[in-house]
């Protein structure tokens, strides 16, 4: 119903009731880390009962030209199996160049998880992003920091994969 709402709202120009769609969409698809931990809701929770596939979520956003949303839909797409993201079922299946963004992006994500791990266990450093911002610098204390960003960068993907597996 809310994909309906959305597409509908778009089509005809009811801008207020698409504007007040598209900011429930930013509680559940945030782009600052300490959203993630207030968010009520996350991913495709927000579509209500049934769960939307997430590919199919990222090609409502991608048709629907919610650039806020992406990376996060993307990373949800990414969180379920591969199987899962090249599904070919109907509304499910990714055009070639939202696929190949999303596998690249799931490679870099993978590759940063394993050069901060490395450098946690085995140097018993952590790298501190030149942004102030950066989720690497949060904690008050480099060992506060580092655990803060291995927790960050390994937990949700445990989560999820239990969650999936239920």
């Amino acid at each position: 119903m809310f994909a309906s709402l959305l597409r509908m709202a778009t089509k005809y120009g009811f801008s207020d009731i698409r504007e007040g769609l598209v900011e429930r969409l930013k509680g559940a698809y945030p782009t600052k880390w300490e959203d993630f931990e207030t968010a009520k809701v996350l991913g495709e929770e927000v579509f209500g009962s049934p769960k939307p596939h997430p590919n199919a979520v990222l090609n409502l956003l991608l048709e629907q030209r919610i650039k806020f949303a992406l990376p996060f839909a993307a990373y949800r797409a990414v969180l379920g199996s591969f199987p899962s993201l090249v599904s070919d079922g109907p509304g499910t299946a990714l055009s070639r160049l939202t696929l190949a963004f999303t596998i690249y992006g799931m490679e870099r994500i993978r590759h940063v998880m394993v050069q901060v791990s490395h450098s946690i266990v085995y140097d018993g450093n952590l790298r501190v992003c030149p942004r102030t911002a950066c989720v690497l610098n949060a904690g008050i204390n480099p060992i506060g920091r580092r655990m803060e960003a291995l927790k960050k960068i390994r937990c949700p993907l445990r989560h999820y994969g239990r969650q999936e597996q239920r």
